[in-house]
């Protein structure tokens, strides 16, 4: 009988948390890509609207200049970016460098 080290107990305990991050960023980056609103810049849905109505009362509004005049490449890059984040925690693949990069998604959208 083989006994679990404290490392895969480790890693079965957090497989529910990575499991649950990576339907949370999957569904994101897929839902973004599958809604043309999202990058169409005159839509009241888009990215270029969300960083409009953000950039008021964000802590960060004063940078977010770049962003809204290149809302589309950004948009392409953040729902590109949740996919790689969904894809890596989903498959195992590089799990440390998804969740750091997911963290850096979560702060930039939160910030």
């Amino acid at each position: 009988m083989a006994l679990i080290t404290r490392s895969e107990r480790r890693a079965w305990a957090l497989l529910p948390l990575r499991t649950f991050l990576a339907v949370v960023y999957l569904d994101g980056g897929i839902s973004k890509i599958a809604d043309p609103r999202f990058l169409n810049g005159s839509s009241p849905l888009s990215m270029h609207a969300s960083v409009l109505a953000a950039r008021g009362s964000s802590p960060v509004g004063g940078l977010l200049g770049p962003v809204q005049a290149h809302s589309f490449g950004f948009g392409v890059f953040f729902a590109a970016a949740e996919l790689a984040v969904g894809l890596g925690l989903a498959l195992g693949l590089f799990a440390r460098v998804a969740a750091a990069g997911g963290m850096l998604l979560a702060l930039s959208l939160w910030l």
